[in-house]
């Protein structure tokens, strides 16, 4: 199964050998070929840095169309109330 016909743009989320990734940039190699720059966002090599050809990678899709896209699209939560989210997420990891 070829990649997905839609070429991502930069800052899109993809994923691609069964990682997520975020695009960095695009470009186009000395033979014509589309070339992606991403970075890895999965907690098990974030940062890592990869580039490929999009239309010759196996099962690589776009993730616009599920909840990265969705992140903070009805703004961001009030102060007290994230605040109140860090506390709990300090006291979990302190009595673990």
């Amino acid at each position: 199964m070829a990649a997905s016909t839609t070429l991502p743009q930069t800052g899109s989320f993809v994923q691609v050998r069964g990682r997520q990734w975020l695009v960095e940039s695009l470009g186009i190699d000395e033979r014509d070929f589309k070339t992606i720059k991403l970075s890895c966002i999965s907690d098990d090599a974030q940062g890592e840095q990869l580039e490929v050809m999009w239309e010759a990678e196996v099962d690589a899709r776009l993730l616009d169309g599920d909840a990265w896209s969705s992140v903070a699209s009805n703004g961001a939560d009030d102060a007290a109330v994230f605040a109140a989210f860090l506390r709990t997420l300090k006291w979990n990891t302190a009595t673990a």
